[in-house]
Formats: structure tokens, sequence, C-alpha cells
């Protein structure tokens, strides 16, 4: 049986708008309702802190603090939440250090009192899927941005993919570096060969990793409770086909050659020609069998739902855990019948779950099952 990962409680001290806030949660879905710019993503972007990274709109750790302080007695932001965690239970407290003449700061955790030192290890406690409305466009956005939206999932079933990306740019760069300088007198072949060996490992671990999760996010896509809108997602790009038709140490061994192959051009582009860095994503509408760029905004918005919600259950699938769920106005673009049948499939999927949206009207009949914050009047309904 699944762990379902809790929030039990958030407590925001002078964080954005808030100076003092303390919610108890249920164990359910919590619909955070209320105007605009009252705050209902400041909570939301409380609760991301609670696992690695930089929260939902990823900003500099300084700009959390309240902004209505008086700056000669400017008190940090500080996050702190008793959870449900995979390690039991748990006190997670956050503050940002103080911020030293060039304005540096770091993002400080405590577990049950104990300083975390390496950061990345809060992921051991807590696991998170969300959606905010910068996503809404990444359909019809860049490759890049596309990239960076699937690695994010891709990071959730294998730790190490992140570090495999980091290294690939920084033996990219340093293959780059020995080209510009090689021109006209001739490369050092041996470092060369060495970067190039270091490059096809790595790549074909950042492609393995990617088609993997991948599988685990189409076979999760038919369980989604409710009748939804649901994708067929996969990564286009030349390692990927590759791998249709080879092992991958063959894999391995034919990017090495093309790397090799391509030295002279890529030191005349300055850019490398071909690797995992240029991959793209593509999405799928399996109702209408249109590309998700072609899609309607609705349809997009649904299909982004689809993948989300097939990230949760895979994640049940592949750790045993049930993550919390969080999302950002996410009743925006859908019409009546693609709400009704996200709420049912978001209540059937039995995570916790925190939603927002500007009034309850927005959930209709399904909202009498969830705990109601209402921020307008800052108060438990």
């Amino acid at each position: 049986m699944a762990r379902k990962l809790l929030i039990q409680d958030l407590k925001l001290k002078e964080f954005r708008n808030y100076h003092d806030l303390d919610f108890a949660f249920d164990q359910g879905i919590v619909s955070i309702t209320g105007p605009n710019g009252v705050g209902k993503t400041n909570i939301l972007e409380g609760l991301s802190l609670l696992v690695p990274g930089r929260g939902i709109r990823s900003v500099k750790l300084a700009e959390l603090d309240h902004n209505d302080q008086d700056a000669q007695f400017k008190i940090n932001w500080q996050v702190s939440a008793n959870i449900e965690s995979k390690r039991g239970k748990k006190l997670i407290e956050l503050t940002r250090s103080v911020l030293d003449e060039d304005k540096r700061c770091e993002k400080l955790i405590k577990i049950d009192g104990e300083l975390l030192k390496n950061k990345s290890n809060i992921g051991y406690y807590m696991s998170m899927v969300w959606l905010v409305p910068q996503m809404d466009f990444i359909f019809i956005a860049s490759a890049g941005e596309r990239r960076r939206f699937i690695d994010n999932i891709v990071d959730d079933f294998f730790p190490s993919h992140s570090t495999n990306l980091h290294q690939f740019e920084h033996f990219m760069r340093e293959r780059m570096k020995i080209l510009r300088e090689g021109e006209g007198r001739g490369y050092d072949k041996v470092w060369l060969s060495s970067v190039e060996h270091s490059m096809s490992q790595l790549a074909v671990a950042i492609t393995s990793e990617r088609l993997d999760s991948l599988a685990q996010l189409n076979s999760s896509m038919s369980d989604i409770p409710s009748d939804f809108l649901r994708a067929q997602i996969r990564m286009k790009g030349f390692l990927e086909d590759l791998f249709q038709e080879n092992t991958s140490l063959a894999v391995e061994e034919k990017y090495r050659n093309i790397l090799e192959a391509n030295r002279a051009m890529d030191a005349s582009s300055h850019r490398t020609s071909s690797g995992p860095h240029l991959s793209d994503l593509e999405v799928i509408n399996l109702v209408t069998g249109s590309n998700a760029s072609a899609c309607s905004t609705g349809e997009q918005k649904s299909l982004l739902i689809s993948i989300k919600f097939a990230e949760v259950i895979a994640k049940d699938r592949w750790h045993g855990i049930l993550p919390v769920i969080l999302l950002d106005d996410i009743i925006s673009h859908l019409d009546s019948k693609r709400r009704l049948a996200m709420l049912e499939s978001l209540i059937s999927l039995d995570a916790q779950s925190f939603i927002t949206c500007t009034n309850l009207e927005e959930l209709g009949p399904a909202s009498s099952k969830f705990q109601k914050l209402i921020l307008n009047s800052l108060a438990v309904a």
C-alpha cells in the first residue's frame, strides 16, 4: 500500500504578503479561494519549498521576504510544517540566511531541529507534483522549456538525472573550449577523446532515463480514474531514434563516433550539433490525434493535467508513495465537462491536494468534500 505524504500544518512568517500565518490541513483536498492578489499562490509557494529546488516560482530567496518591513529591522522569511513524510512524522523548518555584502544568501533547512547539510536531501522526506499557470503554454514554448519541464519529472524517477545533465553540459563546454583553442594548430586529441567518451556515456544515461520515465507516464495515463483527455508523450531526437534499434552500448559508440566526425563543423559553428541538449518533448492528444501545439487552450490545459495526474500514479507505482499535489489556478480554460472530470479524477487519486481559485462556485458540487481556506477573511470554513 502506498505511503500517503501529508502536510499537517503550515506556518509562514514575514513571507511574501504574510507577516504571520498558521493553518492546519486535512488529509484530502484543500481549496484556497479569494480575490486576485490576496496571496493564494503565496501559500502554495511556501508549501513548494518543502521539496528540493526554489519552489513553484523559482525566484531568488531574498524575494520571498515580506516587502512591508522596516529595512533596518528586517526579519528573514520563515516556513515551517509538520509533515507525514517518507520517513515518518517530521518537522521541517526553512529560512534564509543573512544577506552578505554581495547580497548573497542561502536556504537553511532543519529536520526535527537538525540542520540539513545537503539541501537536496529534503527530497528524502517530501515529494510533490504541481501545475502552475506558467506551464500553460509549454506546448508552444521553446524546445528548451519543454526539456526542462520533462526533466523535472524525470528527476523524481531518477535522482541522478539532474547531475547527469549538469555533467553533460560541463563536458560539452569543455569540448567546445578544446575545439576553439585548437583551431589552426591542432587539437589535444587525447583529452578531446576522453571528454567525448564522457559525453557519450552521459548522453546515453540521460536519454535512457527520459525514455524510461515517459514509458511510466504513458503506462499510467490509462489509469487516470475519470473520463479525461489523455495524452501520449514521447521524446524526439537523434539519440531517441538510435535507441529504437540499438543497445545502450551501441548508441554510446555511435554517438562518440558522431562527436569525433563533427569536430570541425562544431568548432566552426561554436555549438554541439548533436546530443540530448537538442531533444524535444512531443505530446499527442489521443482523442483527436493532434499534436498538443495545435490543440485549443482548453485541450492543452487538459493534456497538462493528464500528464501531472499520470505522474502522481507513476510515483505511486515506482516509489510506493502518494505525493502532495499543488494546483494553482487550475480551473482556467476548462469547460464545465472537463472541470468536473478533472475534479472527479483528483478526488479519486486520494492524494492530499491544494487547489486555488477565485471562488468556490468554480469548483461546483465537488467542493462539499474539500477543506475550505477562504483568504479574503483569512478563515477556515
